[in-house]
């Protein structure tokens, strides 16, 4: 970690690191605002305030980990909110939030067509702003903003985001609290999808989930659990596969998974930890077509099949008036291979 004393050779903080707002300027991406984040030390990563305050492209020592689509980056504007034309709009990158009172396949609910995934992740934050400075012995580098999903008549939430590391420190954490403002009950279905790419995502990843039961999503998925761990070459007609996973939370409450590339030139490793408790399901979704090679840990609190799915099987999440629902992801990026070892042996003891 970069230290008060490292200062004393630098008139300019953006000399080792820091962050650079600024915006698109062609195709479908003129517009958007992005935020440039650079650690310091190993760690750089853009984010979207135009898009929910996601994340989108990240790099680890050089190395590309997120997931980016055909699509590109696609201003809010385009977005088309009818049946799975939200994939119009997907450009993957490391974080795409999906919801907030709509996740999984498009469905009717009470008369209203509702897309998949929802909207959220189209919706621009308000009150966006930069903080850099110390905090104690850290040089701190967060980005905080709201974002509002609100139609007359109907729900009024608020999602308030903060995104923060700490210069010479690889690690991204990410605080959310999604408010009711409204006067009345609303659903409440929230999904992260974490997107991995190559060349970190390849048959070489090592994918450790201490899960204590794995189901599919579909047919398919269910008879090839299998098949969870197992990265294959791009190939032209692969089937997507898809699993539930039933996360043990620590004692803390908290829920992980890791994945490594020991091919690399360092090894390079992510480790996630999130409230387990809030987020209790991790979905897998795993799609390695040609020119759409990625995987997706998506940690949720919903089965992602749709609202209507979940109020016929009395799984619906609610969020009352004036309720506050805090949310928490830890993003830990590990080069030592002794390191990675040490984190893969604690997560596999605690699958038991």
């Amino acid at each position: 970690m970069i230290e008060k004393k490292h200062f004393d050779y630098i008139g300019d903080v953006a000399q080792i690191g820091g962050m650079k707002r600024y915006q698109l300027m062609s195709g479908k991406a003129k517009g958007v605002e992005a935020i440039d984040v650079d650690n310091g030390s190993a760690l750089l990563f853009t984010v979207l305030p135009d898009r929910c305050l996601d994340i989108h492209r990240l790099c680890f020592k050089g190395i590309p980990v997120s997931f980016l689509s055909k699509t590109g980056i696609v201003a809010p504007a385009y977005y088309n909110d009818h049946g799975d034309e939200w994939l119009r709009s997907f450009s993957g990158g490391f974080l795409t939030t999906c919801g907030l009172s709509q996740v999984g396949e498009p469905c009717t609910q009470d008369g209203h067509d509702l897309g998949l995934h929802g909207s959220i992740s189209n919706t621009p934050a308000e009150q966006v702003n930069l903080f850099s400075d110390w905090v104690a012995e850290s040089y701190t580098l967060r980005i905080t903003g709201q974002i509002r999903q609100a139609k007359v008549q109907y729900e009024n939430l608020l999602l308030k985001r903060s995104i923060t590391t700490v210069l010479g420190k690889d690690e991204i954490i990410l605080e959310d609290e999604v408010i009711n403002q409204g006067d009345r009950p609303e659903p409440f279905m929230i999904l992260y999808h974490i997107n991995f790419g190559y060349p970190f995502l390849s048959p070489e990843t090592d994918i450790v989930i201490p899960s204590k039961r794995i189901s599919g999503w579909d047919a398919l998925s269910e008879v090839n659990p299998d098949m969870h761990l197992q990265i294959c070459e791009p190939v032209q007609e692969p089937a997507e596969l898809t699993w539930f996973h039933e996360m043990t939370p620590d004692r803390d409450g908290m829920a992980h998974f890791m994945l490594a590339n020991r091919k690399e030139n360092p090894d390079i490793a992510v480790l996630a930890r999130y409230d387990g408790r809030v987020l209790n399901n991790l979905v897998q979704w795993r799609c390695l077509h040609k020119h759409e090679y990625v995987m997706a840990m998506e940690p949720c609190n919903n089965q992602v099949k749709g609202q209507a799915f979940e109020r016929s099987h009395g799984d619906l999440r609610w969020i009352e008036p004036g309720e506050r629902v805090t949310l928490r992801l830890q993003f830990k990026f590990l080069s030592e291979s002794c390191a990675i070892m040490a984190e893969k042996a604690a997560l596999m003891q605690e699958r038991g």
